[in-house]
């Protein structure tokens, strides 16, 4: 009894072990790409935190831009979020070609409409912000005022 118990558990752990090989095999391609992604995807976040963190004096002087900063979060992640949702959708349908030379192709269709979003988004953003720092008396125009 413990002898098959002890064969059935070695079989078991082997096939556990084959099954992990095999799916490391086959997602060999999906696991570099992403990892490649998630990288870059780090470096502009820290290259972002950098440029942020250099603003310090600007954001005394100006601070009226902080109200900038959720919202501008918010956009990027609606609009590119948006953009790779109807991208996934068009490789999975198979309507999907890398090429941007295509004028109706999905793919420079989705940029330039996220490009525009982003702008008409960014004026939208600008113009609220204006009022909303006239509201709370916050300066946004330099130089500021000892007023705020």
């Amino acid at each position: 009894m413990e002898k098959e118990r002890a064969t059935s558990q070695a079989l078991t752990t082997s096939l556990r072990l084959s099954a992990r090989e095999e799916f490391l095999r086959e997602s060999s391609d999906m696991l570099r790409q992403s990892s490649l992604s998630l990288l870059l995807c780090s470096l502009t976040g820290l290259l972002a935190g950098i440029v942020f963190g250099s603003m310090a004096e600007m954001l005394k002087m100006l601070p009226g831009l902080l109200i900038l900063i959720p919202p501008a979060n918010d956009m990027r992640g609606n609009i590119y979020g948006a953009m790779v949702s109807r991208l996934g959708t068009a490789m999975h349908v198979g309507t999907f070609s890398p090429s941007l030379s295509d004028k109706n192709g999905v793919l420079r269709q989705n940029l330039l409409s996220s490009l525009n979003l982003m702008l008409s988004y960014s004026v939208i953003l600008g113009v609220l912000v204006v009022i909303f720092a006239d509201i709370f008396h916050i300066c946004t125009q330099f130089p500021c005022g000892n007023s705020s």
